[in-house]
């Protein structure tokens, strides 16, 4: 029985948006050994032009025809760069492709390009290669994320058999011009075999060579359309195995291209009525965002006539992740307050599935400094059930985690909202197959005032049709890196290593300009390379004796940094080492000069509270205050904390017929304020933090990355849960480290140097916490563990497989891997734990190449061994770790 999941049928005609062709050519093919799972096998790549290092694909339309009619063979290829350009007109077409290969492939995929869009495939299959010659063998959609671009290079599959015009982008057609429809309906390709052993081309040369061809065929079905299924619809139907209706798919789609009659994914209340009621009456304008080649963005904007409210969706989907985002926003267009607007839900729709399966929800704990933060949890969503969830105190991630993977067998969904303040999730089973998912801001009651918009959270779904839920992760891994993670300089921050004397000084209490030149010299003596030095809370005018917590003098204490941090970070900077600076302006103690100066600022006024960023004389000082900071003391890194819970001082503003509007426009003014520290340094790095890792939400992790991701430090076991579970999510999170297993929180002097904490606490950002004025320190064994960890940094960006379950056991093991099959590259971390009585495991690693041949290394010099990825995904490599607790680092590589 064929699986599916449906989807509340609205979604697709808010996508779409207008634009028609009258023509289509057929511009380009690439075919491609390849996995079963589709990925690219790079020893075999063939295309139609130019020529090039990659062999010829040379066509003729027709059935395979006989040796001796060759004469009859009209090429499809231009004679001299062997390019085709096909003209497709409305009905079916049969092509034959002749290729030269010696290699021996198990599968074979194909992608089709047409209108000369080069950038990404149009259609994408894969088939297993027909050993015994035709029949066909059956293909299916090729979703992988590496298969073979044009020329030669590595794009992701498009994930479908069915091809829209305009860049398989989501449209209608608005006019009378007619688009085109291509359906590939037939793909097999075949061995020279007795029945179709053929000599019709050379590598680059249409005749005979000496050496029997390899032989395919394909079908094409063109269709003229003026209303054709967009992108996203063909992802729930085609690609993701998900429909959005009953058997009667005719009109079932009929109701959805009707944009008026159909429902929103998206909810609210307005005057006391449900959304639902009215908005298919309301006046709608629709319009294109900004489009590139892997986005396509639409705005469609809904009118009250009678109040003026406007309701505008903005959505963009992410053509080659099967993604989608959009964000709601309500604007007050009359010259009266509105009615009363409450209850909006930027996401509301339901999800169907057949009788097979059970709705499975995958998703993890927030943080709360505790040994289980970011535990992973799974929950099996039961009939007439329901699972509600929302953070703590108005931090986004504090106890709670706004991510979410929804599965049923080989199908699933991502739902993930952006919203750095309180939202709420309500996951609601029927007594049938229906689930349906509800999340937005956690409370809205309020009227708008003339001429006042506001916002929604954002909200992100991601659809999977193969492999299990944690290939979905990945996928969400990879869009992540792709699009919704920032880039200094328009690349991804490389991994980090930082160090800082916070431990030695209780943050910044006892530094000053000597200790801190003296802490960078002292890891510049041991040949320990930093990336960053970094500099924690305490370093600005709060007390004498300084405390750290009382914030709100934002200047650099003249007392300990006579001319600010400027001859730090010059001494830093000429040595390659770059500078981090805490700040938390969101937060005013009393007594300090924000308190004192300006109380009208403040959530609390003099007595202290939360800045109100929705101020506007507060968010003018605050940009321009921060950003003279930042040229004048030479800083290169900014770290802002959020050691408050702002949810009662939001709450605690709003009148009854405001209620949720002060969280919005602090949240809204945020996000504003980071952009335009950015704007103002366009190389600047954010770490993001509120008391550890409690502001990690879509919105935030745009701007930002967590370098310190709980405060929850040092303890092994702890970390390694932490790794294993926010590794599902984030591809950059970062933690500190003292390599010693009882390390407290604040400490000075000697400490052992044990490589088990040290690797249970590693991640592509480390930072350092030894005291380095300690000379007896077991440096030679740092060296020897910062080395190893350069060595094997980047791999925490790859694809993140657990080895093991999670657990917190002091008996048990734990292990995780990461790979870039990209790179042909990859690391396996496992952890013996204390009471741990098993001396050593196999662990079946996950995502290599089953026909290559891969080199294991332990870093610790233990023997080398090479085996097939068959062999290392089904037997599994061997690991013995001697000791209790004990840690083994395996890094691997493609040798063949």
């Amino acid at each position: 029985m064929e699986k599916s999941i449906r989807i509340g049928i609205a979604l697709c005609a808010i996508l779409s948006f207008s634009t028609c062709v009258m023509a289509l050519d057929w511009t380009g093919v690439t075919i491609f050994g390849c996995d079963e799972q589709g990925t690219v096998d790079a020893r075999f790549r063939c295309n139609s032009g130019p020529v090039d290092a990659a062999w010829d694909v040379f066509l003729y339309e027709g059935k395979p025809i006989e040796q001796k009619d060759l004469e009859k063979v009209h090429w499809l290829n231009h004679p001299q760069d062997h390019s085709i350009r096909v003209p497709l007109s409305p009905g079916v077409h049969a092509f034959t492709f002749h290729i030269e290969n010696q290699d021996l492939i198990p599968s074979a995929g194909i992608n089709l390009f047409f209108d000369g869009d080069r950038g990404r495939p149009a259609i994408s299959a894969r088939a297993a290669v027909a050993e015994n010659g035709p029949p066909k063998s059956e293909f299916f959609a090729n979703t992988s994320g590496k298969t073979m671009g044009w020329p030669i290079t590595d794009v992701p599959g498009s994930g479908t058999l069915v091809y829209q015009d305009q860049g398989g982008g989501i449209h209608e057609c608005i006019t009378a011009a007619a688009q085109w429809k291509v359906t590939l309906k037939e793909f097999w390709i075949a061995p020279p075999t007795d029945g179709l052993n053929l000599d019709f081309v050379a590598p680059h040369t249409p005749g005979a060579s000496g050496k029997p061809d390899w032989v395919g065929h394909l079908v094409l079905e063109v269709e003229e359309s003026s209303g054709q299924p967009s992108d996203f619809f063909l992802w729930l139907q085609t690609a993701a195995g998900m429909t959005m209706g009953g058997p009667d798919h005719v009109a079932v789609w009929k109701e959805k291209y009707d944009t008026k009659n159909a429902a929103a994914p998206f909810s609210f209340t307005y005057g006391g009525k449900p959304s639902k009621d009215f908005l298919k009456n309301w006046q709608l304008k629709t319009s294109e965002g900004k489009n590139d080649r892997g986005r396509a963005a639409r705005i469609l904007v809904y009118t009250d006539p009678e109040t003026g409210l406007q309701v505008r969706w903005q959505g963009v989907e992410y053509r080659d992740y099967q993604t989608v985002e959009w964000t709601l926003y309500f604007k007050n267009t009359g010259t009266q307050d509105t009615p009363i607007l409450e209850n909006i839900l930027a996401l509301d729709t339901s999800f169907s599935r057949d009788a097979a399966g059970e709705f499975q929800l995958h998703y993890n704990r927030g943080d709360f400094c505790v040994i289980n933060s970011y535990e992973p949890l799974e929950k099996t969503l039961l009939p007439n059930e329901k699972l509600h969830l929302a953070p703590a105190g108005g931090r986004p991630t504090d106890t709670e985690f706004p991510y979410f993977n929804i599965n049923v067998e080989n199908e699933g969904l991502i739902a993930v909202l952006g919203w750095p303040g309180q939202w709420s999730a309500n996951f609601i089973r029927d007594d049938q197959n229906t689930l349906t998912l509800q999340a937005g801001q956690e409370l809205t009651h309020f009227k708008l005032l003339p001429g006042e918009e506001v916002r929604s959270p954002l909200v992100v779904l991601q659809f999977r049709n193969q492999g299990d839920w944690m290939d979905g992760q990945n996928k969400w891994r990879r869009w992540m890196k792709a699009y919704s993670m920032p880039k200094p300089g328009g690349k991804l921050q490389p991994p980090m290593l930082l160090a800082s004397s916070s431990r030695a000084y209780i943050e910044m209490h006892g530094a000053n300009t000597e200790n801190q030149i003296m802490f960078i010299q002292r890891y510049l003596d041991e040949d320990m390379k930093l990336d960053y030095w970094w500099m924690d809370a305490g370093w600005y005018e709060c007390g004498d004796p300084p405390s750290w917590p009382v914030v709100g003098t934002w200047e650099v204490d003249r007392k300990r940094f006579p001319q600010g941090f400027k001859p730090i970070s010059d001494f830093a900077h000429k040595n390659g080492v770059k500078i981090l600076v805490w700040f938390e302006p969101s937060r005013v103690h009393a007594g300090t000069w924000i308190a004192e100066k300006h109380p009208e600022w403040v959530y609390g006024g003099a007595g202290g509270g939360l800045l109100r960023l929705d101020n506007p004389e507060a968010m003018d000082w605050l940009v321009n205050h921060i950003d003279k900071l930042i040229e004048d003391n030479g800083i290169d890194l900014y770290r802002e904390d959020f050691n408050i819970a702002p949810l009662g001082h939001w709450r605690g503003n709003d009148t009854p017929d405001r209620q949720g509007i002060t969280e919005i426009r602090f949240v809204t003014n945020f996000l504003a304020y980071w952009d335009e520290l950015i704007r103002r340094h366009p190389g600047l790095f954010i770490d993001t933090c509120a008391s550890g890792g409690r502001r990690l939400d879509a919105e935030t992790l745009r701007r930002g990355a967590p370098l310190w991701r709980s405060d929850y430090a040092f303890e092994p076991i702890g970390h390694q849960g932490q790794t294993y579970g926010l590794s599902m999510w984030l591809p950059y999170h970062g933690t500190g480290t003292v390599a010693h297993v009882a390390a407290p929180y604040y400490g000075a002097g000697v400490t052992p140097v044990q490589p088990y904490a040290f690797w249970s606490n590693s991640g592509i950002s480390l930072t350092m916490g030894f005291d380095m004025r300690i000379k007896e320190l077991d440096y030679d064994t740092l060296r020897k563990l910062f080395k190893q960890w350069r060595s094997i940094s980047e791999n925490y960006y790859g694809d993140y497989y657990p080895l093991t379950p999670y657990s917190l056991q002091r008996d048990a093991w734990v292990g995780w891997q990461f790979d870039r099959p990209e790179e042909g590259q990859g690391m396996v971390n496992v952890f013996r734990r204390d009471d741990c009585v098993f001396y050593g495991a196999q662990m079946k690693l996950r995502g290599l190449h089953p026909e290559s041949r891969y080199r294991v290394q332990n870093l610790d010099g233990a023997e080398t061994v090479e085996a097939s990825g068959r062999d290392l995904m089904t037997g599994g490599v061997k690991v013995a770790i001697p000791e209790a607790p004990g840690a083994a680092i395996l890094a691997y590589e493609r040798i063949e």
